[in-house]
């Protein structure tokens, strides 16, 4: 097998990784489908970080997938909490004054 035969199944676990991901949040998809889609998406990153490792060279796809994935994450609103901004400031309190925002 040649280097571009490793390189190009590099790239496609890449996409792969980043296609699951991006259905699961553009869709809204919900429950058992979300699950298995993150799960399917995680797998393949897995794979795709060990074959990266392995080649020592960053896959060209690499760059597109991320810059795909931030915008399916700016223009989707978010699907659970609509609150993010609350969560932010749970971890100010634990990290800055170290109190329990669950307690306090």
């Amino acid at each position: 097998m040649d280097v571009m035969d490793e390189r190009g199944r590099t790239e496609l676990w890449v996409l792969a990784a980043g296609a699951t991901t991006a259905a699961s949040a553009a869709l809204g998809l919900r429950a058992s489908w979300a699950v298995a889609l993150t799960l399917a998406g995680l797998g393949a990153s897995l794979v795709a970080f060990r074959r990266v490792r392995a080649d020592g060279a960053l896959p060209r796809s690499l760059w597109p997938t991320v810059a795909v994935l931030s915008a399916v994450a700016i223009v989707r609103a978010p699907m659970g909490s609509h609150d993010a901004w609350s969560y932010a400031m749970y971890g100010r309190m634990v990290s800055h004054y170290g109190a329990n925002p669950y307690t306090s």
